[in-house]
């Protein structure tokens, strides 16, 4: 029998957690998941997105004296339909221009552009596309929600589209963590909602995103959904939730499907938005050489493209080794490491190129710098006449992939 002391020991104990778990845990302990997806091993002989291979090249800001670089993290790129260039920098929450691409007199590999800021957003943007024939652009804001812009404006001003959603009860839901946002050329917009964990902002005010998908990483819960937003009747609804991380979207260049990219579980998923298989969600691509994230399709080509920023480590494939209870209990110790801790992105990158063929989405090749020595985390992928557009929150220069064919 124990002691009084031990008692009051006991009874101290389970006082400290309870009072400390919430604080360890905001989010609450990992989810239990029996299922393990699959994934591929990078073969690292495969290295054709370096610059000794000819294809790649790589956008640097033309810096003048006494003038601070802008383009830093600059994850997605957009494209207007005149062929301005514009891309979304969500650590800082600019929106910027991208002019005067001409290339290096000092480096065959290296474009320089000059950069103006067009508008500043208290948010975290992340990915977006112009409305076509308009100069209004529908963006992703991860702490905003669905966000617009008319950069025509003499003073471009950033308006809040949509930041909850009403559920079927009548109740609303708040849009924690917006990501991608895509358009059909009747004007709807689709858009992602990746998780319930919103951004947290780091000392110097900055958004940090990616330490939110970390955390939704390891909790292992399927809070991620997409949506849609009709700018007639401003209505948002909601198509599809339970997504493990719902990150990029886009349209095949029929638009009858929506491919959303499902990050935590390496796979791209589809939407049917039209004929049979109208308002079903099902895996498109599987077992993949790691996390996905931005993705375009052609409106020339047809084929589409899938960012993905890192390969699935080594402690990742440990995990899914273990039971799925102690899986769930080793990920709960991990969410209750400090950020400070969290081990970094491994320097792999690579895009995916996929056509469909009878319904079926087929894989074309895998571009790839497995050490990441010229490109590293790729986390955006635009493509705009003929090339591959590839952005990043950790580098400042934009990679272009220039041979498509």
């Amino acid at each position: 029998m124990l002691s009084l002391k031990e008692c009051a020991l006991v009874a101290f104990i389970g006082i400290f957690v309870n009072l400390s778990l919430p604080k360890l845990l905001p989010y609450g302990p990992a989810i239990k998941n029996d299922f393990r997806p699959p994934f591929s091993e990078v073969d690292k002989t495969i290295q054709n997105l370096t610059l000794e291979k000819g294809k790649l090249k790589l956008i640097h800001e033309r810096l003048q004296k006494g003038k601070e670089c802008l383009l830093f993290g600059p994850e997605t790129i957009i494209f207007h339909d005149d062929g301005s260039m514009y891309c979304l920098f969500s650590k800082y929450g600019k929106l910027l221009k991208l002019e005067n691409l001409q290339p290096s007199e000092n480096d065959p590999n290296t474009l320089l552009v000059d950069v103006k800021e067009i508008a500043q957003s208290v948010g975290a943007p992340l990915g977006g596309k112009f409305v076509p024939d308009s100069n209004i652009l529908y963006f992703a804001d991860a702490t905003l929600g669905l966000c617009r812009i008319d950069v025509s404006s003499a003073h471009p001003t950033i308006e809040i589209v949509s930041s909850k959603v009403k559920l079927p009860d009548g109740t609303y839901s708040r849009l924690l963590y917006v990501d991608d946002a895509t358009i059909a050329t009747d004007g709807m917009v689709y858009f992602s909602d990746a998780s319930d964990i919103p951004s947290e902002r780091d000392p110097d005010l900055s958004y940090d995103v990616m330490y939110s998908y970390k955390l939704d990483f390891l909790r292992n819960k399927p809070s991620g959904r997409i949506l849609s937003y009709n700018p007639v009747t401003a209505e948002v609804n909601v198509l599809a939730d339970g997504i493990h991380f719902a990150n990029g979207v886009t349209l095949s260049k029929d638009e009858s499907v929506l491919y959303v990219s499902e990050t935590s579980k390496f796979r791209v998923l589809k939407y049917h938005l039209q004929g049979k298989n109208k308002g079903k969600l099902e895996v498109a691509l599987d077992t993949l050489v790691g996390h996905t994230d931005g993705c375009d399709c052609s409106r020339e080509s047809g084929k589409c493209y899938i960012a993905i920023p890192s390969s699935v480590t080594a402690l990742t494939k440990k995990i899914f080794q273990l039971p799925s209870n102690l899986e769930a209990f080793l990920r709960t110790l991990f969410l209750m490491i400090p950020k400070s801790l969290a081990p970094p992105t491994e320097p792999y990158t690579a895009f995916i190129e996929f056509e469909i063929d009878n319904d079926k989405e087929v894989i074309s090749r895998v571009v790839q710098d497995p050490e990441g020595v010229d490109l590293r985390t790729i986390n955006g992928v635009t493509e705009n006449k003929g090339r591959l557009y590839l952005g990043s929150l950790h580098n400042n220069f934009i990679g272009v992939y220039t041979k498509l064919t």
